[in-house]
């Protein structure tokens, strides 16, 4: 069927009823905008629950068990297990600013106070670290001498410590979210290294307990191990923590003398 515009061109259109129209048209359009503006905000909103969630969660694990295991580690007179113990109340601190970040995550200067708490807790953990690994040096070195270990409460904690990151990894699992999650995974980085901890004591206390090897002298390596690995993850973390504000401080130019020159 053939059309004919030519028809159309006398035909007049109310100016009223043109104005009603358009109108109309960008109400509907505003309202469509506000509707998909409030499901983004309320998907980010959702994401950030859970993620607190996992972290609060985590972060109370980690804060129990710590105050259990340093009373553990004065009665056990355990190095290894104080060493565990420093490093463990570090990553709850670190959970806890992870926790702000995920609240804060809207504001301008959230990437300078991640920066910020997160070179506080690792030059913090590697001076404390240090410190504690001081005593066991002496011991090998025969300038002080050792004192007997407690085997049982040595593995009872380590077994304590292998079942929590289990459940840390479950909660993870459980109120994970999709997409790129750096504080969930920087959390689960801590829970993985404490993983390696609490498996460095356990074969601790059972080259004590059953193999009847020298208390002190075993306790001693072990904490020498749980500090170097502890060690192994600052340094990791500190090497990411200075590309991360080097490239702050490309993006944000404007802030520059916040931050050092980093070269």
């Amino acid at each position: 069927m053939a059309t004919h515009p030519e028809v159309f061109e006398n035909v007049a259109v109310p100016e009223a009823d043109l104005s009603s129209f358009l109108r109309r048209s960008r109400s509907q359009s505003l309202l469509a905008g506000s509707q998909n503006l409030i499901k983004v905000d309320h998907d980010e909103e959702s994401c950030c629950t859970a993620n607190i969630k996992s972290l609060s969660l985590t972060m109370a694990l980690f804060s129990i068990i710590t105050a259990a295991q340093f009373v553990g580690a004065l009665a056990a007179n355990s190095s290894a297990l104080l060493a565990d113990c420093v490093s463990m109340a570090i990553d709850s601190l670190s959970y806890l600013a992870n926790i702000a970040g995920e609240l804060n995550h809207k504001s301008k200067y959230h990437g300078l106070q991640k920066l910020i708490s997160s070179l506080v807790s690792l030059l913090v953990l590697s001076a404390v670290t240090i410190y504690v690994s001081v005593d066991p040096i002496k011991l090998l070195l025969g300038e002080e001498a050792g004192e007997e270990v407690n085997p049982y409460i040595v593995f009872a904690f380590a077994v304590w410590g292998l079942t929590f990151d289990l459940l840390s990894f479950l909660g993870f699992y459980c109120f994970r979210s999709h997409g790129k999650q750096v504080n969930i995974l920087s959390a689960l980085l801590h829970v993985g290294a404490d993983t390696l901890r609490s498996t460095t004591t356990f074969v601790e206390s059972i080259l004590i307990w059953i193999f009847k090897f020298e208390g002190d002298i075993v306790d001693a390596y072990a904490c020498l191990i749980v500090s170097g690995l502890i060690l192994c993850g600052a340094a990791s973390g500190l090497y990411a923590w200075w590309k991360e504000a080097r490239e702050y401080r490309k993006l944000k130019p404007e802030r520059e003398s916040l931050i050092p020159a980093l070269g």
